[in-house]
C-alpha cells in the first residue's frame, strides 16, 4: 500500500477540512477506492436502536436497494418491530424467523441485484450512540486481508470527520458548472427533463437516478409548488419566492422557475426550472489539489494559499520555514504553469 501515501495523505487531508462530515462522504469513499479498488459503494446511518435510518451511495442500483430495504424496515417498525432485539436473535439463532426474513430480504433486494459477490463492511460508532458502516462491493478476488485492515483503518479518518462538532458559520459554495432544466405546464406538470436536472434531483433527493425512473416523486412535488408560486406571483397574488436550495451531502442543490413562454390568454405558457450544484468552496479546492499529486505538506499549503492566507501565516499554522512555505508556493505554480499570483491559483483551482 505504500504507493498509495499520497491518496492516504489526500484522505487525511480531506477529513480535517472542518467541513460537515456528511458533505465529505462522496470523495472519501471515491479516493478510497483508489487505494482499495470497488464497484459499490455505501455509508449507512443507525440509530441508537441500531436500526438503519439513512444512507448514501453513487451507484443507483445501491440506492434502490438499501431504500427498498429502509421502506420495509420502516413498514416493520409501525407493528412493533424492534431491530436490536432483531440483531441479538440473529446472534443466537440464524434460524429464527424474523430473522431469515430480514436476511433474505436483504440478500434479494440489496445484495443480489448488484451481482458482486465479494463484500467488505466496516462499523464504527457515532457521537450520538448510533454508528455508521461502510459496505465495499465488487467482482473478481476477493478483499484481501491487506486491503481489510488498510480500509478498516482509513475509515478511522472519516469517523472524527463524522463524529467532530457542526461548525455552524455560514459555508462559502462555489460553482460546480452542472446545469440542469425541466419543462413544466402552466399547472405544474412535468412536460421534459434532462439528463442533468434528473441528476440534480436525485442528488437533492439523495434517490435513485437512473434512466427511465423519471423525476424522484418528492422533487417533482418541490418542482410543482415553485411552478405554481411562480404563475400565483404573476396573477400579483401572495406567494413564496419560486427558488428552493437543499442542502446535503451532495452539496447545495438549487432549483429556480422561471418563465420559459409566459402565459397567454387561456393561461397556458411553459416554466423553466433551472438545477444548479454548488459545493463547498474548501472542498471544490481539495478536490483540485488532491488532482495535482501533491506531497501532503504542499497540499495543506496549496490550500491555505488559495484561500488567501500570507506566507508567514502558512508557515506559523503548518509550524514550518518561512524558506520551506516559499519553496512549496513555489513548486506549487511551477506545478500548475501559471505566474505567481494568489487571484491566479484561485481561479485555477475552482476552474
Amino acid at each position: 500500500m505504500k504507493k498509495y501515501s499520497r491518496t492516504l495523505s489526500s484522505l487525511r487531508h480531506l477529513c480535517s477540512l472542518d467541513l460537515p462530515g456528511e458533505m465529505l462522504v462522496p470523495q472519501f469513499l471515491n479516493a478510497l477506492g483508489e487505494i482499495v479498488p470497488t464497484e459499490v459503494s455505501t455509508l449507512v446511518w443507525h440509530g441508537p436502536d441500531l436500526t438503519p435510518v439513512r444512507m448514501f451511495s453513487e451507484q443507483p442500483e445501491s440506492r434502490l436497494g438499501m431504500q427498498a430495504f429502509l421502506q420495509f424496515l420502516d413498514e416493520h417498525r409501525r407493528v412493533g418491530f424492534d431491530w436490536f432485539a432483531l440483531t441479538a436473535a440473529a446472534i443466537n439463532d440464524r434460524d429464527d424467523p424474523r430473522v431469515k426474513r430480514i436476511f433474505g430480504f436483504v440478500e434479494n433486494e440489496v445484495r443480489a441485484p448488484l451481482h458482486l459477490p465479494h463484500e467488505f463492511t466496516s462499523h464504527f460508532t457515532a457521537i450520538d450512540s448510533g454508528y455508521f458502516s461502510i459496505n465495499l462491493w465488487r467482482g473478481g478476488r476477493p478483499y484481501s486481508a491487506a486491503e481489510r485492515a488498510f480500509a478498516g483503518g482509513v475509515i478511522g479518518y472519516l469517523q472524527y470527520a463524522l463524529n467532530r462538532p457542526a461548525d455552524l458559520r455560514p459555508l462559502p459554495f462555489a460553482d460546480d458548472d452542472r446545469l440542469g432544466v425541466m419543462l413544466l405546464d402552466a399547472c405544474g406538470r412535468i412536460a421534459q427533463v434532462n439528463e442533468q436536472a434528473l441528476a440534480l434531483a436525485a442528488m437533492a433527493a439523495n434517490a435513485p437516478a437512473r434512466t427511465g425512473f423519471g423525476c424522484p416523486q418528492a422533487m417533482a412535488a418541490i418542482c410543482r409548488q415553485l411552478a405554481l408560486d411562480l404563475r400565483a406571483m404573476n396573477r400579483g397574488a401572495p406567494a413564496a419566492p419560486p427558488q428552493r436550495a437543499i442542502i446535503n451531502a451532495w452539496g447545495r442543490i438549487t432549483m429556480r422557475a422561471t418563465w420559459l413562454q409566459p402565459p397567454n390568454g387561456n393561461g397556458d405558457g411553459t416554466i423553466a426550472i433551472l438545477f444548479s450544484r454548488q459545493v463547498p468552496r474548501r472542498l471544490k479546492l481539495w478536490q483540485s489539489i488532491h488532482g495535482l499529486r501533491l506531497s501532503p505538506r504542499q497540499q495543506e499549503v496549496a490550500l491555505l494559499s488559495a484561500e488567501g492566507h500570507t506566507q508567514q501565516d502558512i508557515a506559523r499554522r503548518l509550524n514550518i520555514g518561512l524558506a520551506t512555505t516559499i519553496d512549496h508556493i513555489r513548486a506549487l505554480y511551477d506545478r500548475l504553469d501559471i505566474p505567481v499570483d494568489r487571484e491566479a491559483l484561485r481561479q485555477r483551482l475552482l476552474g
